[in-house]
């Protein structure tokens, strides 16, 4: 009985590793990239002013105000 149980047990732990792995294949990162980029390039003081620096300074903006009153 105890070998039963642990088999299945075994089993269900396979079965969650295979699902975990295919849905993390499947994520796409598009947005957090573009976060990342947007805060490294306002970290490092590329401030060009060009229409990329806005929205990266708008989007880190709403981000943070986002955050803020979340937290409250």
């Amino acid at each position: 009985m105890a070998v039963r149980a642990l088999l299945a047990t075994l089993v269900c732990l396979v079965v969650l590793v295979g699902a975990a792995l295919l849905v993390s294949r499947n994520v796409d990162t598009t947005a957090a990239d573009m976060r990342s980029g947007a805060a490294r390039a306002l970290i490092e003081g590329a401030d060009c002013g060009c229409t990329a620096d806005v929205r990266a300074k708008d989007r880190i903006a709403n981000r943070d105000t986002a955050d803020d009153s979340g937290s409250k």
